[in-house]
């Protein structure tokens, strides 16, 4: 393993930092700090921009964790060697060797140490074995149509709660996402949970899904509690040209109630440079989009 920097503040630190954990720069934005590509972390990296205060705190965590885990390792390897002993202790004329109990304690240690890496970056360990704190997600559509995109990946994560929230805000999905049953008539998407690992390949580190699938969930567009707003988007204006406030319902009916309002504002005539409509939850989250083409 390459020197494991004690401090991530500068470009150069960051960037070993960064190697230590076997990531790229796409790989360290993506799956650590959950942003959209590598182009923010290459411009630390060169200096263009400064380190935020977040990510040092994160990046530095990790280090220290890996910096124990490593001295650990040393440890343990000298004790399975015979070349490092642990004091004995005398009962009279019995002499007890500490070493197997401190050997695992060291042991309980290092994987107390992996648990915690695998939270704080959302990948394995290094050494090819598995963690049961982060796992891979795919998300595919039950039904779509040609050129529809219809299935998503995210190499770790930590609960099936947190994968969905990383595919609603970062997937771009126009819908909030919640967890069903299997039948469900609502449910759109099935989410399928497995093993995350991490193998080598010469100087670099690559993450891929297990085969086992470990979890299976259904997932529907969610419908939040609170008022609903309808939304008339025209091109080139921010904000809605129109818009309505109406009462929590499903999913369906508010599709119904968005074309409606759309035909009663616009009629048969129309706007130019209207788009679309759509519907936003209480949390301004846009649960539903047609294009003005479409309806």
């Amino acid at each position: 393993m390459p020197p494991i920097p004690k401090l991530v503040r500068t470009p150069d630190e960051l960037k070993a930092a960064r190697r230590v954990l076997g990531l790229s720069a796409d790989d360290l934005a993506t799956m650590v700090l959950r942003m959209g590509d590598g182009r923010t972390v290459r411009r630390w990296e060169t200096g263009d921009s400064e380190i935020p205060g977040p990510v040092i705190v994160v990046l530095e965590t990790a280090m220290d964790f890996l910096s124990q885990r490593e001295a650990i390792s040393r440890q343990l390897e000298m004790m399975h060697a015979g070349k490092m002993t642990v004091g004995t202790m005398h009962f009279g004329n019995m002499e007890k060797n500490n070493t197997p109990v401190r050997i695992a304690q060291l042991e309980d240690a290092r994987n107390s140490l992996d648990e915690a890496l695998a939270i704080l970056t959302r990948q394995p360990p290094g050494d090819g074995s598995l963690t049961d704190r982060v796992h891979w997600y795919d998300m595919r559509r039950l039904s779509y149509g040609p050129g529809e995109k219809h299935s998503w990946s995210l190499p770790g994560e930590t609960s099936p709660e947190a994968a969905l929230a990383y595919f609603e805000r970062d997937a771009g999905l126009p819908n909030a996402l919640e967890i069903c049953d299997d039948d469900d008539p609502a449910a759109e998407f099935k989410l399928e949970k497995r093993p995350v690992l991490r193998t080598q390949s010469g100087a670099s580190q690559h993450l891929r899904p297990g085969n086992d699938v470990l979890g299976t969930f259904y997932i529907k567009p969610a419908v939040h509690q609170g008022r609903y707003k309808i939304e008339i988007m025209q091109r080139g204006i921010a904000g809605p040209i129109r818009e309505k406030t109406v009462e929590p319902a499903d999913l369906e009916k508010l599709k119904v109630l968005g074309h409606d309002f759309f035909n009663k504002e616009l009629g048969q005539q129309g706007v130019v440079g209207v788009h679309s409509v759509r519907v936003c939850d209480s949390k301004g989250r846009v649960i539903y989009r047609k294009s003005a083409g479409d309806l």
